[in-house]
């Protein structure tokens, strides 16, 4: 199975249309740097529906980005920390906190880990909060 390609995609998708979506690119037999891309532009179409993923999807999302976490990483940590920040993914969260209060990972994705954490808030967090719901 391919990557779907998120280009072809319109400004606004419905959140029905985009989990299939979802499953489609976390089971595609592709480069896990290029899932995570995917991943980066359908969490934000998702994040504009104002819809929470189901939590299935949340549980099979959260554990492709704990395995594709890198600790050295900086530029793949702050993609995985927007995915987690547009989907609500405290279960993530949680794993990216427990590795930053370690020593598994550099001090800038410590860091990054860190201040994600300030702007999402306290688990479970939802990322809508404060934002009034336009659904169109």
């Amino acid at each position: 199975m391919q990557l779907p390609d998120v280009r072809a995609l319109p400004e606004a998708v419905s959140a029905s249309r985009l989990e299939p979506l979802f499953f489609c690119t976390l089971t595609a037999a592709a480069a896990e740097a290029d899932k995570v891309s995917v991943l980066l532009e359908l969490s934000d179409k998702q994040w504009h529906t104002y819809e929470l993923v189901s939590s299935v999807l949340a549980k099979d999302l959260s554990a492709f980005l704990k395995n594709a976490w890198q600790p050295d990483d900086l530029p793949r940590t702050e993609a995985l920390l927007s995915i987690i920040g547009h989907l609500g993914l405290t279960d993530a969260m949680s794993f990216l906190m427990e590795q930053a209060q370690g020593s598994a990972s550099s001090a800038s994705v410590r860091s990054a880990i860190l201040e994600a954490s300030k702007e999402f808030g306290s688990a479970p967090f939802d990322p809508y909060l404060g934002m009034p719901a336009h659904r169109s």
